[in-house]
């Protein structure tokens, strides 16, 4: 079963296709430190934020566009796109077994595109959120890579207003990472950098776009 934002307990049972032995962050499986993250998305106060931000720009009807970065399999995707069935929703990853499946578990709920991070990530849209849960290691190291370029373009494919919903462990160095990337105050990319929850372990980041 996928759990389901707002704290709302579980998704309904899905069928899951992964790819065995390809390498899959958690096998391709609902991992608890996506569990944990798609639990603490508040989706519902997201999309009151994004309906005003339409309406004071007389577009009230408009659709909310969201998008899963680094999807591997899909589940962050999946899990939206069943809390939101009026939203857009949009997935991509690098990793070509992860698209295989990813394409098969969003299929009729999302877009899928095979994309390093938001490099070719449907280069003509931008989006009202962007969730992510990063890759942060290669082997047993740590890398921020990935996580770098998510913190540095991500507001030049977010409308004004929108929101970057991130997940890592905690030890990860989220808020100073997307602080060194921000710039200078008046030309800087980020409005709000906010930890908004975290039990010790695993850490949920919402950055702004200015």
């Amino acid at each position: 079963s996928l759990p389901q934002p707002d704290n709302g307990g579980v998704v309904a049972s899905v069928t899951w296709y992964t790819v065995p032995d390809a390498g899959l962050f958690a096998g391709g499986a609902v991992d608890p430190m996506t569990r944990a993250f798609i639990t603490h998305i508040p989706l519902s106060e997201i999309s009151v934020r994004r309906r005003k931000y339409w309406h004071s720009k007389g577009k009230s009807k408009r659709h909310m566009r969201i998008a899963d970065v680094a999807c591997g399999s899909g589940v962050i995707a999946c899990a939206i796109a069943h809390a939101t069935p009026k939203a857009r929703i949009y997935a991509g990853d690098f990793d070509r077994a992860a698209i295989s499946a990813a394409e098969y578990n969003l299929a009729g709920k999302a877009s899928v595109v095979h994309a390093d991070v938001l490099a070719g990530f449907f280069r003509d849209k931008r989006f009202d959120v962007l969730v992510s849960n990063p890759p942060v290691h290669i082997g047993a190291h740590d890398s921020f890579g990935v996580l770098n370029s998510l913190l540095s373009d991500a507001p030049s494919r977010l409308y004004h207003g929108g929101e970057l919903w991130l997940v890592a462990q905690s030890y990860v160095p989220v808020g100073c990472l997307a602080a060194s990337c921000n710039g200078a105050k008046s030309k800087s990319k980020w409005r709000k950098i906010r930890l908004t929850w975290s039990d010790g372990q695993f850490s949920v980041w919402r950055l702004v776009r200015r």
